[in-house]
């Protein structure tokens, strides 16, 4: 079965795409976004929920905010990858990789949300979530629809698990402790600790897209211009209206 995931090396027929960075630049600041509203809602419902209705919804609602938001950032940074092949998207597993997102997101917050965070609860739920990122990731790629078959290099494929694992924890432990703080400078510290988490959200995203191998058919479809543009827009669109309403609303 690993056969059909993995692939030893780069074949000369592989598909290499280029990188728009103004996309590039778009998913980055989507993930710090998403990041600081996942802060500032974990700190609402340690702080701020008074009743068990206000902390479901601000519970909830935080997880949808900050799961669109990872996911419209994976999202961005998948249509920024420029191949010269036809491709389009399978809409069930995009959701899919969606709803990921948001369980991931739901989680996370639950995490920050209880008294103690002993470190061995840290490491177990940084392993998790950074498989379910990972889940979400590699689910978003199967998406893919085009004329090529879809390998992964082995160690660039297990250097995103790692990455993802590792931001996963770091995360959490920036989220639970800053939800804790209320000094002067909260808002300051939260938007560094954001723009951290979205870099480390970004370099597990791109790690897992530099893995990617893609070996077109023979009678793989070109299709340069394939007006996407309307996706993206619509992506950005919808992470920005989501995450600006949970941000600015508590």
């Amino acid at each position: 079965m690993l056969e059909s995931f993995f692939i030893d090396t780069r074949p000369v027929q592989a598909v290499a795409g280029s990188y728009q960075i103004f996309l590039v630049i778009l998913s980055y600041l989507v993930a710090s976004f998403a990041s600081y509203a996942a802060l500032t809602l974990s700190h609402q419902m340690v702080n701020a929920a008074t009743n068990t209705i206000q902390r479901r919804v601000t519970h909830w609602g935080g997880a949808f905010a900050m799961g669109s938001g990872i996911w419209a950032m994976h999202f961005l940074g998948m249509l920024a990858y420029q191949m010269d092949m036809f491709v389009d998207y399978d809409w069930g597993l995009t959701f899919l990789s969606l709803i990921i997102a948001v369980a991931i997101s739901y989680v996370v917050l639950w995490l920050v949300s209880l008294p103690r965070l002993p470190i061995i609860r840290l490491l177990i739920a940084a392993i998790l979530l950074g498989f379910g990122i990972c889940a979400m990731h590699y689910t978003g790629m199967a998406a893919m629809k085009m004329d090529a078959t879809l390998r992964y290099v082995k160690d660039l494929f297990v250097l995103s698990v790692v990455i993802a694992i590792t931001a996963s924890g770091a995360a959490i432990w920036i989220a639970f402790t800053l939800s804790r703080h209320s000094g002067q400078y909260q808002a300051q510290l939260r938007g560094v600790a954001a723009l951290i988490m979205g870099a480390a959200i970004c370099g597990m995203h791109f790690t897992g897209m530099a893995a990617a191998v893609f070996v077109p058919f023979a009678d793989c479809r070109l299709g340069v211009n394939q007006g996407l543009d309307f996706m993206v827009i619509a992506v950005a669109f919808m992470a920005t209206i989501l995450l600006g309403l949970f941000t600015f609303t508590v």
